[in-house]
């Protein structure tokens, strides 16, 4: 696009320095004072007309080289201007991905932590489920054992209250166990489906294992039974009201103890649960904070495109302004010498000596037709004023470009006329 642009330039440059040079063949000794009047509705009180006149070679290749130097400059600005423009469409761009990036993740976040609270309400589920299974094994092996005889009751019971201690001190390290692994979750949700995956095979394995240690503990328990029970017989009836007392009381506080773990464990969840849900809250608030700030500085980047893009559409209308502004001089400047000699057609030759030299703004339809012609800068003969208006009159319609764009430029011009004496 720069090598179009620069050919351009060029081809514009060599076209206007040869309409410049017919022109100034053409306008050899006639000393014609034109002004081209931008908008037909202007009312303009001062008229600096311009003059075509006969310049030397030097003059014009300066005014070529000048010309040269502000198309080049031209070319320069718009080149910059359309690398600044790239760089903003790039950060726009690049915006836009980052924002769309944003949400990406916020989703997969919010999915990941949906999937850690599904994983951790199923796993309490299982829980109480294993707490209904042990529920109901531990009837079964109730309803066994009250078929054998008392004192063999009472033994079981006290083992069974010694196993149920164990199974209450190794559920609560499992239950702490649990929570250290549900925060290492929350902490890591990177890895939560691998993690999630591992425990389930640990936990499997581990029940595998219980219900092995389960199985083996019962049978040892059978076997030290029978081998306790004729040694115990008569030591346990001593000791059976003793026992049976300190079993109660036993009883009583490990299930105050086992309620108020409960309890104590509800509300420690509770608060977790809490805590979760409140920093869930405080992220998706700061994501939407992010969201909208960078939606305004998109709107304010684009507005600013916006203007930029007015603005260079204005220099463009204005630079395609004076393009036309020039090439209509330079187009009209060839019909001068045909103006002039119609008029001077049509001028009657006054019986005088001295040197007169008369301006006169014109004014023409866009066929030619003079429409007025005013004396702007008298001679001082207002005889031969009268003769040049009246010359311009009768010359009508007066030779101009055939091109209707070129007609808001010379609608209005400034003629300037002298007697061939001077």
């Amino acid at each position: 696009m720069p090598d179009r642009t620069h050919k351009s330039f060029g081809i514009k440059s060599a076209f206007l320095a040869v309409g410049v040079h017919a022109a100034i063949a053409l306008a050899v000794g006639v000393n014609i004072i034109f002004e081209n009047v931008l908008d037909s509705s202007a009312t303009s009180s001062s008229v600096q007309p311009i003059q075509a006149r006969a310049v030397t070679e030097e003059a014009i290749n300066a005014e070529l080289e000048l010309i040269r130097q502000r198309e080049e400059q031209e070319r320069l600005r718009i080149l910059e201007q359309n690398k600044q423009l790239e760089q903003t469409r790039k950060e726009q761009q690049e915006a836009e991905q980052q924002l769309a990036l944003i949400e990406a993740r916020r989703e997969a976040e919010e999915k990941r932590i949906r999937e850690a609270e599904q994983a951790r309400l199923a796993q309490e589920d299982e829980l109480r489920a294993l707490e209904d299974v042990k529920k109901r094994q531990q009837e079964d092996l109730a309803a066994i054992e009250k078929e054998q005889s008392l004192i063999q009751t009472e033994i079981e019971k006290l083992e069974l209250e010694k196993q149920e201690r164990a199974k209450a001190t190794e559920e609560l390290e499992n239950l702490q166990k649990e929570k250290i692994r549900l925060k290492q979750e929350l902490e890591q949700l990177e890895i939560a489906k691998r993690e999630r995956l591992q425990v389930e095979e640990l936990r499997r394995e581990q029940q595998r294992k219980e219900e092995e240690r389960r199985l083996a503990a019962a049978e040892l328990e059978k076997k030290e039974k029978e081998r306790l029970a004729a040694a115990k017989l008569e030591k346990e009836r001593k000791e059976k009201e003793r026992l049976a007392a300190a079993k109660l009381e036993k009883e009583r506080k490990e299930k105050e103890r086992l309620a108020a773990a409960k309890l104590e464990k509800e509300r420690k969840e509770k608060e977790r649960l809490a805590a979760i849900e409140k920093k869930k809250q405080q992220e998706r608030e700061a994501q939407e904070k992010k969201r909208k700030a960078e939606q305004a500085r998109l709107a304010e980047l684009a507005k600013a495109q916006e203007v930029e893009r007015k603005k260079e559409e204005e220099v463009r209308q204005q630079r395609i302004a004076e393009q036309q502004r020039k090439k209509a001089i330079s187009e009209f400047s060839e019909y001068i010498p045909a103006i002039r000699n119609k008029v001077k057609n049509e001028w009657t030759v006054l019986d005088v000596s001295e040197s007169f030299k008369t301006t006169v703004l014109v004014k023409i339809d866009v066929s030619g037709e003079v429409k007025s012609a005013t004396v702007t800068n008298s001679s001082g003969s207002d005889e031969f004023d009268r003769s040049v208006t009246i010359a311009i009159l009768k010359a009508s319609p007066l030779p101009i470009p055939p091109d209707p764009e070129f007609y808001n430029y010379i609608q209005e011009f400034q003629f300037s006329f002298s007697n061939p004496s001077s």
